[in-house]
């Protein structure tokens, strides 16, 4: 890819950690204002970074199985509703629907 300026810019891939720190900053989006550089993350990341996140409000079970469905367009079996599974899924996670 080629930056702004016309020159190459140097692609960096975002471990987990990283992800994570920085979106937790509310930083992420900074990244791309940041000049000759590309930012990618696997999509592996996208989902352990939607884990962390989810693992914030909500057991790890929990956090974990949404984040795999929401990640892999899986629908979501819960029975655990009055933790805030379902309006966690209705609120943030919209492509993600429940059985």
């Amino acid at each position: 890819m080629t930056a702004p300026t016309g020159r190459c810019a140097t692609t960096v891939a975002l471990d987990a950690t990283v992800v994570i720190h920085l979106a937790r900053a509310k930083c992420l989006a900074a990244l791309g204002a940041i000049e000759d550089y590309d930012f990618v993350v696997t999509e592996q990341v996208v989902e352990v970074a939607l884990y962390a996140d989810l693992c914030q409000r909500m057991g790890r079970g929990e956090a974990a199985s949404l984040a795999m469905a929401v990640h892999r367009g899986w629908r979501l079996a819960s029975d655990d509703r009055g933790r805030g599974v379902l309006r966690l899924v209705q609120q943030r996670v919209e492509n993600c629907p429940m059985m």
